[in-house]
């Protein structure tokens, strides 16, 4: 580990309002894992792109409160949440059972910019629950908004239920305030265990009441209580990727051999892109992982091949380090990329979830 992971380690660790009260001595393997920065620029390549394989009801009535953020406190949030951006849901009672996040996702607009409410959101993802921080922005100048929360439909039950949200009780014009809605997975009790990261989709509605306000003086105007009303956001999904860390090893090559073969799972794939540089590109980006022995970068050497051989490394919810052996062939006669991939974890399950990423 790094000089400056075992500070966003520690960091992160301090966070937690249980590192106060916890008398074990800290060790490096009680340090909670930090992710390796690296840019995902291959959400508009995969956008653009398709794969081939060659080869091979109503929501249960839970916990509601209200909690906001406004925007004169924006500075104190962004930099509590700069080493954890989890950090700002341990100062929120209704969340404190689920301890501390094992990751949070990049954030995801789910409105234009440029719209009357813009909407965002952060998953927050923990060994058998999800929260989704949602950021709403108010545009409009002579409304304010009061008990703003979002509303999902889950498109699969069977994998994860509703347990609880909470609501930002007043969004006046200009402020960004916060709601979250906390997911469980769905444990199959015929099964000793399940296995997390399976993806599904979430329609969402941004729902609250508008009461009309003088914009000049911010004084109500008509009913105190608004009325009700309700906006449109896109879809959320939630993808396998987003239960890996993104975490370098020292000696890849090393723990490859170590993992072994008992959990590996080998597939190959068509991939229709015209540059090895796409392609690689947009496997780190599938797979959510971390590119290891600098092959995240296609060479001279590869492009005059027409062959690069990709190594990466990730740990998945639950703290399974999961490894990939990646080779890319350039074919001509396909007219695009042949992905052979070799996927090793500790368990198949999780090999299966990780090669399934590539689509």
């Amino acid at each position: 580990m790094s000089f400056a992971a075992l500070d966003r380690s520690v960091r992160a660790y301090l966070s937690h309002p249980s590192s106060s009260s916890d008398s074990r001595p800290i060790t490096l393997s009680s340090l909670p894992i930090v992710e390796d920065p690296y840019s995902q620029s291959a959400a508009a390549a995969k956008a653009a792109s398709s794969t081939h394989r060659t080869t091979g009801g109503p929501t249960s009535k839970s916990s509601s409160s209200s909690l906001s953020t406004s925007s004169n406190k924006n500075d104190t949030v962004d930099s509590s949440i700069s080493s954890d951006p989890a950090s700002i849901l341990y100062k929120i009672p209704e969340f404190a059972h689920l301890g501390r996040a094992f990751r949070s996702c990049p954030e995801v607009p789910l409105t234009e910019s440029e719209m009357e409410y813009v909407v965002s959101c952060v998953k927050h993802i923990f060994n058998d629950h999800i929260v989704l921080q949602f950021s709403v922005v108010n545009t409009i100048d002579d409304q304010r908004l009061i008990n703003v929360g979002v509303a999902l439909e889950i498109s699969d039950e069977e994998l994860y239920s509703f347990e609880s949200e909470v609501r930002a009780p007043v969004a006046k014009y200009g402020e960004t305030v916060y709601s979250y809605v906390c997911l469980a997975r769905v444990h199959n009790d015929e099964e000793d265990e399940t296995i997390p990261g399976a993806s599904t989709s979430l329609s969402c509605t941004l729902k609250f009441n508008v009461v009309q306000v003088d914009p000049t003086t911010g004084e109500v105007e008509g009913d105190e209580e608004g009325y009700e009303e309700e906006y449109a956001l896109e879809s959320l999904d939630i993808n396998t990727n987003d239960f890996m860390a993104k975490v370098t090893f020292p000696d890849f090559r090393k723990l490859w051999e170590q993992t072994g073969t008992s959990g590996e799972v080998l597939e190959k794939f068509a991939l229709q892109f015209k540059k090895l540089s796409d392609a690689v590109t947009a496997v780190i980006d599938f797979l959510g992982m971390q590119p290891c022995d600098n092959t995240g970068t296609v060479t001279d050497v590869s492009i005059k091949n027409k062959s690069h051989t990709l190594h990466l490394s990730g740990m998945f919810v639950g703290n399974l380090t999961v490894l990939v052996r990646a080779q890319l062939q350039l074919d001509d006669a396909v007219g695009g990329v042949v992905l052979k991939i070799a996927v090793r974890s500790e368990k198949k399950e999780v090999s299966v979830l990780v090669a399934e990423c590539i689509r």
